[in-house]
């Protein structure tokens, strides 16, 4: 499958003459804190755990105990023992980025530089991680999680009013999909929260229940190497892009048959004495000519900081429209995606390349 156009073949021969390549990806770095997690292949056991089932608007499952109070606010459900206050809710972005599954947001809790972060992502004002007792779960109904245990955590609602105890927080990969759930546990009592207590499992019975429904996945996630060997992850919505193939030093996502829309992208090191700002500037003095017209350069926040301009041309008597976006890192990685296709084609399927942008990382 072949990309289509004047612009497009030109583009690529100018990105070539622009960009030095690199044949060498990136390695992947190992995780310091993996040594320290106690594996637990297999379901955890739940005896005597409770067994009323409280439908959610979340697509899960969750077993609760009877008389326990129920709300939801804002997207999170709590549920309000007489020991604990335990929040379930669900989410796949931090700071514009996208959270792909529980490692991403065990690695926020685990580092200290990412305090807000992960503060953010968990919906606390504040938390401490206990000394030990976490663990890592290869199968808890089905999705892989972490057991974080805490010796403190503040939530605080919409109405200001604050929670805070010791107690844990527990991290649900979404089985085939983007994203995670969360729920998390605070004790009422002063000085308590051991999940070796009574009311400490009976919370995390709860918490270790939940099971998810059958959904159709929100996000492919691609996670393989770009041609240049550079390993790369990112996600696409479900049933927009028909598949990702390799043209040259790109990959192509084609939302259709013949290939006359749909997105470019293509890794190359960037020259130490370049910006992302001046790349792109250098990309668009190339394809200047009486019938292109370029927009503002303009800076637009994805999982990466990119650099977007919009190019519009003619050709045979359509009006064609590509944005091109490039991100520009201190190592000299440089990522340039290109939307291209009709004005018509284009403007309806922005919001594919912002899942883009939302989701690409270097490995």
């Amino acid at each position: 499958m072949k990309r289509t156009g004047k612009k497009l073949l030109l583009l690529a021969t100018v990105i070539a003459m622009l960009f030095a390549f690199s044949a060498c990806g990136k390695e992947k770095e190992s995780d310091p804190d993996s040594t320290d997690i106690t594996a637990t292949p297999g379901q955890p056991d739940n005896p005597g755990g409770p067994d009323v089932k409280e439908p959610i608007s979340l697509p899960v499952e969750l077993n609760l105990p009877e008389g326990a109070a129920v709300r939801e606010e804002k997207g999170v459900f709590f549920v309000d023992t007489t020991d604990y206050l335990l929040c379930v809710f669900s989410t796949d972005t931090v700071q514009n980025g996208a959270i792909f599954d529980e490692s991403d947001v065990f690695a926020l809790i685990s580092s200290g530089a990412k305090a807000s972060l992960a503060n953010e992502v968990l919906k606390l004002k504040e938390f401490s991680v206990s000394g030990s007792g976490t663990k890592f779960y290869d199968n808890i109904n089905g999705m892989r999680g972490y057991l974080v245990p805490m010796s403190h955590l503040t939530y605080e609602d919409a109405a200001g009013s604050k929670t805070e105890g010791a107690g844990f927080v527990v991290i649900y990969g979404k089985p085939n999909d983007v994203g995670v759930y969360i729920v998390e546990g605070i004790s009422k009592a002063n000085g308590g929260g051991s999940l070796e207590s009574g009311s400490g499992k009976a919370a995390l019975d709860i918490a270790m229940s939940l099971i998810p429904k059958e959904t159709e996945p929100k996000y492919v996630v691609w996670e393989n190497a770009m041609p240049d060997g550079t390993e790369v992850r990112f996600a696409y919505k479900n049933g927009s892009v028909l598949k990702v193939v390799t043209d040259g030093d790109d990959l192509l996502l084609p939302f259709n048959e013949e290939g006359t829309t749909g997105i470019m992208i293509r890794h190359n090191k960037n020259r130490a004495d370049q910006t992302a700002k001046n790349l792109l500037q250098g990309l668009i003095d190339s394809l200047k000519d009486d019938g292109t017209t370029f927009g503002e350069i303009v800076t637009v926040q994805g999982r990466m900081e990119y650099r977007k301009v919009i190019m519009t041309y003619t050709e045979n008597d359509q009006k064609m429209k590509e944005v091109l976006c490039l991100a520009s890192d201190e190592t000299g990685s440089c990522w340039l995606l290109d939307l291209y296709g009709t004005e018509e084609e284009v403007n309806s399927k922005e919001d594919e390349l912002q899942a883009l942008m939302w989701s690409l990382e270097e490995e």
